[in-house]
């Protein structure tokens, strides 16, 4: 069991590149989905695991989606790789508001309907 919060959560299933095993894990150290570590693993046996980090897949400041990397999966010839975008949206909260104002309230409970 991994308790690591630079690697321990998953970022796609694993895949195999020249003969080795890799893991991309999601680097939750700063905040949810920030960054893929690509973990090369060294050792799995039913009583060892062991891996060291490859690659490191920070987001690009100036992308559409600069604020994290959440999943990587290779497949073939074809590589997915995603990113996050954190923004408030008054619009959807004030929505979200107007069907539950009560939920917004700190201590308030919804009341049953008829």
């Amino acid at each position: 069991m991994k308790s690591d919060l630079a690697s321990a959560r998953p970022a796609g299933r694993p895949f195999t590149l020249g003969g080795c095993l890799y893991r991309p894990a999601q680097d939750c150290s700063q905040t949810y989905g920030g960054a893929v570590t690509v973990m090369k693993v060294e050792a799995l046996t039913p009583t060892a695991f062991r891996e060291t980090p490859a690659l490191r897949l920070e987001p690009d400041p100036s992308s559409p989606y600069p604020d994290g990397r959440h999943h990587l999966v290779i497949d073939g010839t074809r590589v997915y790789l995603d990113g996050k975008k954190q923004r408030f949206d008054y619009l959807l909260w004030l929505k979200a508001w107007t069907r539950r104002p009560w939920s917004f309230v700190p201590g308030a409970r919804s009341v049953p309907g008829p």
